[in-house]
């Protein structure tokens, strides 16, 4: 992330977001601390997730039992789709009218 930032950068591209307004600031540097600070803790979530999921399989196969979703598995209420694009959609269409 913090080398294809360097690249827009020095290829004079502004990056903004619509969710972080720190990536409008003005001073490169700010710019890049936030980033790799915010990659680190990205990572650091990725790692412990990783590290959750692979404890849940060991403590798993130490119960004897089998790792993972067993076929059949089912869901006490069935998720509603519908939501979900109804969110886009409506995302969707004030992104629109912003351009």
């Amino acid at each position: 992330m913090l080398s294809v930032m360097r690249q827009f950068s020095e290829r004079g591209v502004a990056v903004w977001s619509l969710r972080e307004s720190w990536t409008e600031t003005s001073d490169p540097h700010v710019r890049e601390l936030i980033s790799g600070i915010m990659a680190w803790v990205a990572r650091m979530e990725s790692q412990r997730r990783s590290e959750r999921t692979k404890a849940g399989l060991a403590r798993r196969r130490a119960e004897g039992l089998p790792p993972g979703r067993q076929p059949g598995a089912v869901d006490k209420a069935p998720r509603r789709r519908s939501g979900y694009y109804e969110r886009w959609e409506r995302e969707r269409e004030t992104s629109d009218a912003k351009r």
